[in-house]
């Protein structure tokens, strides 16, 4: 029996941000039969894919839009489906849906990632946002009452003049783990047209690289560390969960367009919801095969992925699980980027003050 991690996917919100481009209803009506397909999902992905599940994951959407009774009716289906020794259970929340902190623990439930975005309460409304700076720090405030594991979601590049240090500090007292995203445009977003019609004016990329830079010293004055390239934790708070993605381990994605890789195949679920509601996914084995295994694509994602991380790559056991050579099947691309990285024979990472140009470095790596 394989170690996975479960991923469900709440596609529900209260209004779409300006920014979102991810599969999401605004049309709560559909809950009640939601929660059933899901936990009809959970039921048969876990007969066809026994797994112990070790972390946990409700993300969205807005899963904090969830009742108690649906909530209840998911763990439910989770714990008399799946053999679960879960080391992290995390819910996202939006702090203008975050009444039910104090509920959360009963389920099971130890670690909360509250949406807050931003502290400006000009860019909060720019970017379609429904709360307010002070219910943002209060909600922050009322989950560190009910939980020792805080995550707070920020995201730079929204304005030139964006202050992302008072943000952090602002925060840092509430939280034990800061993710810091840089802004993305969605071509079909609503923000794409604010841009288009001169409403909305994002910083540049020279700016938001400036700000990713303050994001990263002031977390680190403050005691966080960044252990990924968007991720700052306290020591020993780190997410596990995602930090089992950049590792390559085993995951089950449930709801649909929820991805999933298990057995070495990625697979995903279509992002329809009328087709998800007729019982169109993965427990009825009418997922799609992103990928079917393939040596060069897991050696391709496993350097990809690793490089993200303040780790970086562990070459013996990257040795040991392709039965190559690392340094030397990569030696041209390695030489390329030598003032990039730290490499020994047992280690390969990129240096600190070069993570805002990763990109660069992974495919100078890999192509050369």
């Amino acid at each position: 029996m394989q170690n996975a991690g479960l991923y469900i996917h709440i596609p529900f919100c209260e209004k779409r941000c300006n920014y979102c481009d991810f599969f999401s209803s605004t049309n709560k009506d559909l809950l009640d039969r939601y929660v059933d397909e899901v936990s009809s999902e959970i039921k048969r992905v876990s007969e066809r894919f026994p797994a112990k599940i070790e972390t946990i994951y409700l993300g969205g959407g807005t899963p904090s839009l969830l009742s108690l009774g649906h909530l209840d009716k998911i763990f439910s289906a989770i714990h008399s489906s799946f053999t679960v020794e879960s080391k992290e259970t995390t819910i996202e929340v939006n702090p203008n849906s975050s009444e039910k902190l104090s509920e959360y623990p009963k389920f099971g439930i130890d670690r909360v990632s509250i949406g807050i975005q931003t502290l400006d309460p000009v860019l909060l409304k720019k970017i379609g946002r429904l709360h307010t700076p002070e219910e943002g720090i209060d909600a922050l405030v009322r989950a560190g009452d009910s939980f020792d594991n805080v995550s707070a979601d920020l995201i730079i590049g929204l304005d030139k003049n964006q202050d992302v240090e008072s943000d952090v500090n602002a925060i840092a007292p509430y939280c034990t783990h800061v993710s810091g995203y840089m802004l993305s445009v969605p071509k079909k977003s609503q923000i794409a047209k604010m841009i288009k019609e001169k409403e909305f004016f994002p910083a540049s990329d020279d700016q938001t690289v400036d700000q990713y830079d303050v994001l990263t010293d002031t977390c680190r004055m403050l005691g966080f560390y960044r252990y990924e390239t968007s991720n700052f934790a306290k020591l020993g708070k780190e997410g596990i969960h995602n930090g089992n993605y950049w590792a390559m381990h085993p995951y089950i994605g449930i709801g649909p367009s929820a991805h999933s890789y298990f057995g070495g195949i990625r697979y995903y679920n279509e992002n329809d919801m009328k087709k998800y509601l007729s019982g169109c996914h993965s427990g009825n084995e009418k997922e799609k095969i992103e990928r079917k295994y393939s040596v060069e694509d897991e050696i391709t994602e496993t350097i990809m992925l690793s490089l993200r991380t303040a780790k970086g790559i562990d070459i013996k056991a990257f040795n040991k699980k392709f039965d190559a050579d690392f340094l030397h099947k990569y030696e041209k691309g390695i030489d390329a980027v030598r003032k990039y990285v730290s490499v020994t024979k047992n280690r390969l990472y990129i240096l600190p003050k070069y993570f805002s140009v990763q990109n660069q470095v992974i495919l100078s790596i890999l192509t050369h």
